[in-house]
C-alpha cells in the first residue's frame, strides 16, 4: 500500500509538471504585432485656403500622420525640399496614441511671416513588419501683409524701370517666367557671367531686371543663351518683349501663354501633365487650368502654381516650335 501511494504521489508530480510547463510556453509565446497603416492630412487654415496670408490667416498648419493603432510607436521626420531640389531633415517627432504632427510655422526664427512656397513632405519609418510610409509633396504659400507694394516700389534710385509688371508678353509662359525671374532683385549673376561677358552682366543683373536701354541686342543675344540657357529665337522673342516698354516696335500681338496662340501652337494638357510628374508635382490640376484658359496666367501666378519646381517643369516642357 505504501508503494502504491507514492507512486500515485509521483505521477501526480509529473502531471502538474506538464502542465506548468505547457502553460509557460503558451505564455511565453510572442504576439504577432498588429499591422499598421499611415494615412496623412492637414489641419489648420492650410487645409482649405491655397496661400496664407498675414493677418488674415491663422499661424496653425500640421501635417498630421495617423497611424491606425497606438502600438507599436512609430518614428517619422518632417523634410522641406531646398533650392536645389533635394530633402533637408527638419523635425523629427515619435507618436502618441497614434498621432504624429508636425507644425509648418508661418513666420520665421525673427517673427518675421514668411513670404514664398514651401514644400514638405512626412516620412514614417519602417517598424518590424510594419512597412515605411511617405506622404504626399505639400507645397504651401505665405504671403506677407506688406508685400503688394507695387504702386509705391523703391527702385533704389536706380533711375531704371522694372518690365515685370508692364512687360509685353512673348507668348509663351516659360520665356516669360524666365524675365519675371530677371526683374527680381534676388537674381544676380556670379564669376562665370563675369568671366565671360565683363561689365555687361551689370546691364543684364539690375535690382529691377535688365537695363534695356544700355544692353543692346547684341549684348543680350550671346548672353541669354549661354547663361539662360535658351535657344537663339527664344533670346529674340525675349528681347523684343522687353524693349517694348521702352518704345520699342511692336513685334506681333500678345498671345495666351496656354491655349492657342498667334502661331497656332497649343500646349496640351497631356504635356502639361507630363511635365508636372517630371518636376514631381503631384495635383497638376490648378496648373493645367492655368495655362489651357482663355485668358493666359501672368508669370506671377506661374511663380505661385509652380513654386520651388519651377525649373524643373519647365525644363520639361516641349520647346515651342520655330516658326
Amino acid at each position: 500500500m505504501k508503494n502504491l501511494k507514492t507512486a500515485l504521489i509521483a505521477t501526480i508530480t509529473v502531471i502538474g509538471l506538464l502542465a506548468t510547463t505547457q502553460v509557460a510556453s503558451a505564455t511565453s509565446r510572442p504576439t504577432a504585432a498588429k499591422k499598421q497603416t499611415v494615412k496623412f492630412s492637414l489641419t489648420g487654415d492650410c487645409k482649405d485656403e491655397a496661400e496664407m496670408i498675414e493677418d488674415e490667416s491663422e499661424d496653425n498648419c500640421k501635417i498630421v500622420a495617423t497611424i491606425s493603432s497606438s502600438s507599436p510607436s512609430r518614428k517619422a521626420v518632417l523634410e522641406q525640399l531646398n533650392e536645389d531640389d533635394e530633402w533637408d531633415e527638419v523635425a523629427q517627432a515619435k507618436s502618441k496614441s497614434g498621432k504624429i504632427s508636425f507644425k509648418i510655422e508661418a513666420t520665421d526664427e525673427d517673427d518675421a511671416w514668411l513670404e514664398g512656397d514651401f514644400t514638405f513632405r512626412v516620412l514614417v519609418a519602417k517598424s518590424g513588419s510594419n512597412k515605411a510610409y511617405t506622404s504626399k509633396e505639400y507645397t504651401f504659400t505665405f504671403t506677407p501683409a506688406d508685400s503688394d507694394n507695387s504702386d509705391n516700389s523703391d527702385d533704389s534710385g536706380s533711375g531704371e524701370a522694372s518690365t515685370k509688371q508692364k512687360g509685353k508678353s512673348t507668348g509663351n509662359a516659360k520665356l516669360d517666367t524666365v524675365l519675371a525671374d530677371l526683374d527680381s532683385k534676388d537674381t544676380k549673376y556670379d564669376d562665370s557671367c563675369e568671366k565671360s561677358f565683363g561689365e555687361d552682366c551689370k546691364l543684364m543683373f539690375t535690382p529691377t531686371g535688365p537695363d534695356w536701354t544700355k544692353l543692346t541686342a547684341a549684348k543680350w543675344q550671346p548672353m541669354c543663351e549661354k547663361l539662360l540657357k535658351q535657344s537663339a529665337e527664344n533670346c529674340k522673342k525675349m528681347y523684343g518683349a522687353g524693349g517694348e516698354i521702352l518704345g520699342a516696335p511692336s513685334t506681333g500681338g500678345t498671345a495666351p501663354t496656354g491655349g492657342n496662340n498667334n502661331s497656332g501652337y497649343k500646349i496640351t494638357e497631356a504635356e502639361i501633365q507630363k511635365a508636372c510628374t517630371a518636376a514631381g508635382i503631384t495635383d497638376c490640376t490648378a496648373i493645367i487650368k492655368a495655362m489651357t484658359s482663355g485668358t493666359p496666367p501672368t508669370p506671377e501666378e506661374m511663380n505661385k502654381l509652380l513654386g520651388s519646381k519651377m525649373n524643373a517643369f519647365w525644363k520639361a516642357m516641349p520647346p515651342p516650335p520655330q516658326p
